[in-house]
């Protein structure tokens, strides 16, 4: 099956500790689209503009993806540049849906950095009207401030796309998936098995492999040595 993974990488200051960490994890990201998803086409946006902020950072990339999928006729994956793809991922898509969200096991449920789109007419209107919300939360607090109140967490990309589920703003058909299989963060790195196909490298994971200090109380790499063994493998560390 013919399929496009799309990314999108806002480069901070060049030449800084940061964009160089963002460098490895954009090759990373196409060593492992390489090695494990070779049928799929890797599009990868790079924003060359001046950093803002993470808001307008967050805004631009759901507008790329957008963009990007609602001009293509084959199904996408729109996974955040700090992921690795692990496995062929068109079996997904022979599923019924016209996004395809990923969820987990507590009360902050969604993780918007990896999403899943079946071309269609409903599937387009959904994605432009998740890039005007995340548009409208990027330029004030009334929809993340929603969502804090919803989950006591702050997160800009889930909070506008959640904020679109409960409102019904969108109109198409929106799936669950596992995040354990379709997008493993930090909840279930300890967990990851050969059933895993995007592994999400954020938080705790990549402030270990990157070696940045930082408060990860939760992240206990002797429980987490298979996901730490990947990133090390695509990341060449």
């Amino acid at each position: 099956m013919k399929y496009k993974i799309i990314s999108f990488l806002q480069r901070p200051k060049w030449g800084s500790q940061k964009d160089k960490e963002f460098l490895v994890m954009r090759d990373g990201l196409r060593r492992s689209v390489g090695c494990n998803a070779p049928e799929a086409e890797l599009v990868i946006i790079e924003d060359h503009s001046e950093f803002v902020n993470a808001l307008d950072a967050c805004h631009r990339k759901v507008r790329e993806w957008a963009v990007q999928c609602c001009k293509s006729y084959v199904p996408c994956a729109c996974l955040d540049i700090d992921c690795l793809v692990l496995q062929d991922l068109s079996p997904i898509f022979e599923n019924t849906f016209d996004l395809g969200m990923t969820v987990r096991d507590d009360k902050q449920w969604l993780n918007a950095g990896v999403i899943y789109y079946q071309p269609s007419d409903q599937a387009r209107r959904d994605m432009i009207a998740w890039a005007e919300l995340s548009r409208d939360s990027s330029r004030d607090k009334k929809i993340e401030s929603w969502y804090r109140k919803e989950t006591g967490q702050s997160a800009t990309n889930e909070a506008s796309f959640a904020y679109g589920l409960k409102h019904k703003v969108f109109q198409g058909r929106v799936k669950k998936f596992q995040c354990r299989e379709w997008n493993c963060e930090q909840h279930y790195w300890e967990d990851m098995d050969e059933n895993t196909k995007v592994l999400h490298v954020k938080s705790g994971l990549r402030g270990h492999v990157f070696n940045v200090k930082g408060k990860y109380p939760h992240f206990r790499p002797e429980r987490a040595r298979m996901a730490i063994a990947r990133v090390e493998e695509y990341y060449g560390l």
